[in-house]
């Protein structure tokens, strides 16, 4: 899929076929498909953690200061408890790839109250990396 966008980008830009691909997706403002994935994964997991999403979705995520009474980093951060795959496959799952997402989200993005803020907060902090 990510070969077809390029290809369209190029259609678009009516760019050399040896342009780029970083630049073409600059001047589009296009975000990388594996990167838009991540973002709706965060959202629907940032609406799991906030009690937003249907409870079938949401009692996959467990924070980790509910699992055990330690005071780590982990439980200071509103880390969530993941619970890994036994294949390549199952690391893919919701559950999973989900809360690796939401894992590696800072503090003060994970934090804000509505959904529009957390998404220009994540966009924001992606854009920074």
């Amino acid at each position: 899929m990510q070969k077809i966008q390029n290809a369209a980008c190029r259609v678009v830009l009516m760019a050399h076929k040896r342009t780029h691909v970083v630049d073409m997706h600059s001047k589009l403002n296009l975000m990388y498909l594996q990167e838009r994935r991540d973002l709706h994964m965060a959202i629907i997991t940032y609406k799991c953690v906030s009690g937003l999403a249907p409870a079938y979705l949401s009692v996959f995520f467990e924070p980790v200061d509910l699992v055990h009474g330690l005071h780590t980093r982990a439980a200071q951060n509103r880390d969530m408890v993941v619970r890994k795959g036994r294949t390549k496959i199952g690391d893919k799952a919701f559950q999973y790839y989900g809360l690796y997402i939401w894992n590696k989200i800072p503090v003060e993005v994970g934090t804000y109250i509505t959904v529009q803020s957390f998404k220009t907060a994540y966009l924001r902090d992606k854009v920074q990396i």
